[in-house]
C-alpha cells in the first residue's frame, strides 16, 4: 500500500485516503488556508508514457470545459513526478439518492438525472 502524501502541490495538505479508485488513488484535502475540507486530490497510478498523455489530455479537457455535469478542477499538476488533480467535494452518488428520491427504481433514477 502506498503511503499517503502529506500536500500536493504545495496549496493543499491531505486528510485521508478515500475509497475506490480504480485508476487512482483519491483523497481528501484541505487548502491551506482554508478551515473547511474544499476537495479531492486524484493520483493516477503506476502510470506510463501514454497513461501520462491520456492524463494530461483529461486535464485540458476538464479545465476546458464548463458545465454543471462535469467535474471542476480546483488545481492540477502535469508533472511526471507529481501527476494529480483537485476537484470539489460531493456526496457519494448512492447518499445523493436516498436523500433525494428514496423511493425512485433505478430507472426513475435515471429519468430524473437526465433531466437535470
Amino acid at each position: 500500500m502506498a503511503q499517503i502524501p502529506e500536500r500536493f502541490s504545495r496549496r493543499w495538505f491531505v486528510l485521508s485516503k478515500l475509497e475506490g479508485g480504480g485508476q487512482s488513488e483519491t483523497f481528501r484535502v484541505r487548502e491551506q488556508n482554508a478551515e473547511m475540507t474544499l476537495g479531492v486530490l486524484k493520483l493516477p497510478k503506476n502510470l506510463d508514457a501514454v497513461g501520462v498523455a491520456r492524463f494530461r489530455r483529461e486535464v485540458e479537457i476538464l479545465t476546458s470545459i464548463q458545465h454543471p455535469a462535469i467535474v471542476r478542477l480546483l488545481d492540477w499538476s502535469v508533472d511526471p513526478g507529481s501527476l494529480g488533480y483537485v476537484s470539489p467535494c460531493g456526496i457519494p452518488l448512492d447518499e445523493f439518492w436516498e436523500g433525494l428520491a428514496p423511493n425512485y427504481g433505478a430507472g426513475e433514477k435515471y429519468d430524473a438525472a437526465y433531466r437535470w
